[in-house]
């Protein structure tokens, strides 16, 4: 009897377009095939489009891609505690400044303005999504609730009013740069302590 013949070794083979030993040759109903399965995803990719609510989604979604998370309004915190309000009439009047042009009495050229109700000898203002940069507050006590801090000659408040850093007021309105702090990155607090003009 003869020695079997021993078998040749298997083999994977790299190019799996190749089947017993001939390269397949795609059909003519294949190319058809894909060619329709090709039109057909182009042409739902545009009625999507026709749709003006998903249009917009799109749109939305690749603002959402394309800007940075600081474009949405993110910003830091400047919380502001004010103390010795000498009653509950009238109102508060907060504003924040990133500019000298209307501070400190003017709040419509503020970056932000709030009203608030007085409860007490103390109140507590929030400013949030501030961006990084200088900025001073002012705050006034509005007591006779016309929305405005009353001003004498040279802008000498008649009303009470609240600083960073507070100055002398007798030879004029307090300048925007000695009343300036810096926000960075980091939450921001300031003591702002209510100052009463000597009727």
């Amino acid at each position: 009897m003869g020695s079997p013949v021993p078998s040749a070794p298997s083999a994977r083979r790299a190019d799996s377009g190749r089947l017993g030993g001939r390269h397949e040759q795609p059909t003519a109903g294949a190319c058809i095939t894909t060619f329709v399965g090709s039109a057909r995803s182009v042409f739902t990719g545009l009625k999507m489009l026709d749709h003006p609510a998903r249009l917009a989604g799109i749109f939305f979604f690749a603002a959402a891609v394309i800007l940075p998370a600081d474009a949405f309004g993110s910003g830091e915190t400047v919380s502001v505690t004010v103390n010795g309000l000498r009653d509950v009439k009238g109102q508060l009047l907060a504003s924040l400044f990133s500019r000298a042009d209307g501070f400190p009495a003017r709040p419509e050229l503020a970056m932000q303005a709030l009203t608030l109700n007085i409860t007490g000898r103390m109140a507590r203002v929030t400013f949030t999504n501030v961006p990084p940069g200088v900025y001073a507050v002012a705050v006034c006590h509005d007591e006779n609730g016309d929305g405005r801090m009353n001003s004498r000659f040279f802008g000498r408040p008649k009303e009470g009013y609240g600083l960073y850093r507070p100055t002398d007021i007798q030879s004029g309105p307090p300048r925007f740069k000695g009343s300036a702090f810096a926000v960075g990155t980091n939450r921001i607090a300031v003591d702002v302590e209510m100052i009463y003009p000597v009727d």
